[in-house]
């Protein structure tokens, strides 16, 4: 069909999709996304919208071939919509690394250990991987 993508390779990440033509992505203004849209998908076309929920409806709608959201933002999505997996292939494979960050007080030293050991802990016995694998379920994505 014409406007139709048609995949030859497996497909895991954004990355993968650098060497395909023709792609429109959609993606929330002024994000790190958006930021990084910007500078790897240069002969893209990115059309930026101000909430992650008028991006979906603008891929839905067939406004945009990609859109481009958190990992975990996506995760939830189709946790919450399962249906999403009949039209749409989930590239769930990371292409960006961000840390969270916080604002304290800075003269509650108490907290700040706290929270690094708390975050460490998290970190080194694997609870960080158990709490997404209970809050998000791993997608398999297969294409032929």
């Amino acid at each position: 069909n014409e406007g139709n993508i048609v995949i030859s390779k497996k497909v895991t990440s954004l990355n993968d999709l650098k060497t395909m033509a023709g792609l429109s992505f959609t993606v929330k203004a002024s994000t790190t996304n958006e930021n990084y849209l910007r500078n790897h998908f240069q002969k893209s076309i990115i059309n930026t919208l101000p909430a992650n929920e008028l991006c979906l409806k603008s891929l839905q709608n067939g406004n945009a071939n990609v859109f481009v959201a958190d990992g975990l933002y996506i995760q939830a999505l189709l946790q919450k919509n399962p249906s999403l997996n009949i039209n749409y292939i989930p590239l769930l494979e990371s292409v960006l690394v961000q840390n969270i960050a916080i604002l304290i007080p800075k003269n509650d030293l108490t907290l700040i250990n706290d929270i690094n050991f708390f975050v460490a802990e998290m970190i080194r016995t694997g609870q960080i991987n158990y709490l997404k694998s209970i809050y998000f379920q791993a997608f398999q994505v297969r294409i032929d």
